[in-house]
């Protein structure tokens, strides 16, 4: 019997290599659970990293098929009976986690904890068919995209009630897979809506966050949405995807305006996130005029980039032509949503989707509370 097992064989100490021979048997009866289905099978955690098994610490196995939630369910009773089979047999605490191979893949390169796991994580098994060629097979790269845009203003609770109006409507039209908001959406806008990061209520921002978290997984709907915040005493503009799994991924401005760069920490990382198969970047404002900030994604292949744009603060009317020029420079769909603003009194970010050719598909009226839902399909 062969097994594909990526330990060090040179290791001498007798724990480990029984931990060796243990994990093998245990990919063989995963074999057994999952059979064709079984896709990869990745030791991680303290395991991972030791030069030995002291038996103090849980075997933290993470498990990858190609199957949807309800097949994974459907097996958790046989995988609890072969993983129990190993404690009765040699006491070793095995933790499982299984997930759907395609969307591992899809989520990678912005879940930190997937992240670390595919970075750090000792592979004891993979499936010998190349699950990349499988993977762009899976790959639709076809997206159902909402963009909403409202008068924000500096009530939380009024905003969030109408990022919840778009949610019911988005999901009365059937089919969306993401909403977006413009910048700080739920917050308020530093210097136009509220006049100090200290004026937020941050205990009911986490609320309504929540709150939305779970209407993602209700409607099976991802929410990108603007909002300031609060991380310990520093402070952030940021985009947040609420995913349908039920979690948060953050992309913190970069580029300040003047008046943010007082009391708003500048972000760090990139935030590159798939929904069937189609590679979505973000950005957030005045980023929209840097060339530099679309290259980065254009590095990392994305499809669709999306900018979350605040009206009220931009005071000229080059949005559209930015975003038509950022698609064209690097051939993928740009996505600009604002908010809503009297064009009689400032020119305003206007709404749009433009494609990877530089052409607008649709668009939104600058001054009037509204919602296109579009259907992108990468070629």
């Amino acid at each position: 019997m062969a097994f594909n097992i990526s330990i060090d064989l040179d290791r001498s100490d007798y724990m480990y290599k029984t931990l060796k021979q243990e994990l093998a048997i245990y990919v063989e009866k995963l074999k057994t659970v999952y059979e064709e289905h079984l896709k990869e099978v990745v030791l991680y955690g303290k395991c991972a990293k030791i030069d030995y098994y002291d038996g103090d610490h849980d075997i933290e196995i993470m498990i990858l098929v190609d199957m949807d939630d309800a097949q994974i369910r459907e097996y958790q009773a046989q995988l609890s009976e072969v993983t129990y089979e190993m404690f009765l047999e040699g006491a070793f605490y095995i933790t499982p986690i299984v997930f759907n191979k395609f969307h591992f893949m899809d989520w990678k390169d912005s879940n930190k904890f997937y992240k670390k796991i595919d970075s750090e994580g000792v592979r004891l098994y993979k499936d010998d068919t190349s699950i990349v060629e499988k993977y762009e097979e899976h790959r639709e790269k076809r997206i159902v995209v909402a963009a909403y845009q409202f008068e924000v203003s500096d009530d939380i609770n009024e905003n969030y009630d109408n990022i919840c109006k778009a949610l019911i409507m988005a999901k009365m039209e059937g089919n969306v897979q993401l909403i977006v908001f413009g910048e700080c959406a739920l917050s308020g806008y530093l210097g136009m809506d509220i006049e100090s990061v200290e004026d937020i209520d941050y205990e009911n921002l986490e609320f309504c966050l929540e709150n939305l978290g779970k209407l993602a997984y209700e409607y099976n709907m991802h929410i990108l949405l603007g909002t300031i915040t609060k991380h310990k005493e520093t402070f952030y503009n940021s985009a947040v995807l609420l995913t349908t799994d039920r979690k948060r991924i953050y992309y913190a401005k970069r580029d300040l305006t003047r008046n943010e760069i007082d009391e708003i920490k500048p972000g760090e990382d990139l935030i590159i996130f798939a929904i069937n198969g189609v590679k979505i970047g973000v950005r957030i404002g005045k980023e929209l005029a840097t060339p530099e900030y679309f290259r980065e994604l254009k590095d990392k292949n994305t499809d669709l980039n999306i900018v979350l744009s605040y009206g009220k603060e931009n005071i000229n009317d080059m949005t559209k032509v930015y975003t038509r020029c950022r698609a064209c420079e690097n051939s993928t769909y740009m996505l600009n949503v604002s908010s809503v603003n009297d064009i009689k009194a400032i020119e305003t970010a206007e709404t749009c989707l433009v494609s990877d050719e530089g052409d607008v598909l649709v668009e939104l009226d600058v001054d009037k509370e509204d919602m296109f839902i579009y259907e992108i399909n990468i070629v």
